[in-house]
């Protein structure tokens, strides 16, 4: 279960302040993620791990920083056998009725990082 996304090449991941923020930010845009609907708001899973927090050492920054990017800044990839990913035309319809439909979805990670 889950949708193959991928940030937007036009997010601007160097206006993020955390450089964990920027990394995750730029994978997100190179490998993309898979977006599984639990029925919740938007969460951003990882490795339960104490090495976090050398990471990240400033959660409350970092918890900004990933607010800032919303469902709309994420497109649709379609894979196919053999080939890379490519980007669906039906992206931009599907995050507009998506966002119309969850107001809670407005942040990526809004539960998780609240």
């Amino acid at each position: 279960m889950g949708l193959r996304s991928r940030l937007r090449a036009s997010f601007n991941c160097d206006g993020l302040a955390t450089s964990a923020a920027r990394v995750i930010c730029r994978a997100m845009q190179k490998y993309g993620l898979i977006l599984a609907d639990g029925g919740s708001p938007w969460f951003l899973t990882g490795e339960a791990t104490p090495k976090w927090s050398k990471v990240i050492p400033d959660v409350t920054a970092f918890r900004a920083d990933m607010k800032r990017i919303k469902g709309v800044d994420m497109e649709v990839v379609v894979p196919r056998e053999g080939k890379d990913c490519t980007y669906s035309p039906w992206s931009s319809y599907a995050a507009a009725h998506y966002n119309s439909q969850q107001a809670a979805a407005d942040n990526l990670l809004t539960s998780y990082l609240a």
